[in-house]
């Protein structure tokens, strides 16, 4: 996959996260529009503390920013193994519900910290 503008390969970077973070780098191809995309996922206890990790020293500026939040209560929970209880199981459904166009509640108090 190219950059449409300089016609670069996205490749080399994304090569570079993944080995920082640990993950795993997946192509992936979109049926409905024919589109191929990268996809970095992180699995492992590692993984999840180093973005954390990341995250918290260079939060993202987006509404993104309330995703991951939501992300990183689900992530805490798998490093702590206690993300296979019931009452965990349904903490994460809400999170996960939360996310994206679904955001009921936006604050954006991290933007006064900068």
């Amino acid at each position: 996959m190219l950059d449409p503008i300089t016609e670069l390969s996205y490749l080399s970077i994304l090569l570079e996260i993944y080995n920082f973070l640990g993950c795993s780098l997946l192509t992936r191809k979109q049926l409905a529009r024919g589109r191929e995309y990268y996809t970095i996922t992180a699995s492992s206890k590692k993984s999840l503390s180093i973005i954390i990790t990341y995250f918290s020293a260079f939060p993202l500026l987006y509404y993104k920013f309330l995703d991951y939040k939501d992300w990183a209560l689900a992530a805490d929970l798998i490093i702590k193994d206690l993300h296979l209880s019931v009452e965990s199981k349904s903490s994460v459904d809400l999170l996960k519900n939360n996310m994206n166009k679904n955001i009921l509640y936006f604050n954006w108090d991290h933007l006064n910290k900068l």
